[in-house]
């Protein structure tokens, strides 16, 4: 058969997933973030899991995502079902925060080290950036959750399963365990210095949770503050965007 010149080839489907709860403006501008991605040679399948009944399905769908309702609490669960239905469909997934903006080359430097062998990859430091202040950091994380792929071999090892179900609370935890014990060997990549290499993601903090990034800085000494230039320059009208919805 001739190919279609008009699509890439792709070699790869990669499953975004994200789960929904509250702040819908913000949520809207990560997802269309994620809609409007390309990459060449890879396909997405985006998957937002919600529980909010009709809210956060027409959130999800009008900004192009595959939508699965489940209740919220306890949020492991929520997670589980959502990757479990992405099972027999994708080569790996991604896993992001309602809040959490990846750019393209981030992805893209992820899925080079996917390619070349790793289970399961996360970036380790990272912007965050406060809705409140208009302030933007960028640190390093203990234990990278947001950000990470992990592949469909490791996945199918723990039954599409990677979080202990029940929990609330230390989800990265649980995955990274999980992952490390059940699908053994798992072989885990985190990336650093990741500015250098522009692979670039933002963990977007609203009133609820900022106090977390201040108090990680406080006690790590491994958060510090950028200008708003610099910050600009990497997630170009990001802040105009916020702006609106406060």
């Amino acid at each position: 058969a001739v190919p279609d010149p008009l699509h890439h080839h792709a070699d790869m489907t990669i499953g975004i997933l994200t789960t929904l709860w509250k702040r819908h403006a913000l949520a809207r501008i990560v997802l269309e973030h994620y809609a409007h991605l390309d990459l060449p040679g890879v396909r997405f399948v985006l998957l937002a899991v919600g529980s909010e009944g009709d809210v956060s399905r027409s959130l999800a769908e009008e900004s192009g995502w595959e939508y699965l309702e489940h209740p919220n609490d306890p949020l492991s669960d929520k997670w589980n079902a959502g990757i479990a239905t992405l099972r027999g469909r994708v080569d790996a997934v991604l896993i992001v925060g309602s809040d959490d903006i990846m750019t393209s080359r981030a992805i893209e430097v992820v899925l080079d080290q996917v390619r070349s062998g790793s289970d399961a990859v996360g970036l380790k430091d990272l912007h965050y950036y406060d809705t409140q202040t208009g302030d933007a950091y960028y640190g390093v994380r203990h234990m990278p959750g947001a950000g990470m792929m992990v592949t469909a071999d490791a996945l199918d090892r723990v039954g599409w399963q990677p979080w202990k179900p029940g929990l609330n609370r230390y989800l990265d935890r649980s995955f990274t365990n999980r992952l490390q014990t059940k699908a053994y060997p798992c072989r885990f990549k985190y990336i650093d210095n990741c500015r250098d290499k522009s692979a670039d993601m933002v963990d977007i903090k609203t009133s609820q949770n900022m106090w977390q990034v201040v108090q990680i800085a406080a006690k790590t000494g491994r958060v510090h503050s950028v200008s708003a230039a610099s910050f600009d320059h990497t997630f170009p009208d990001l802040r105009d965007k916020l702006k609106q919805i406060d």
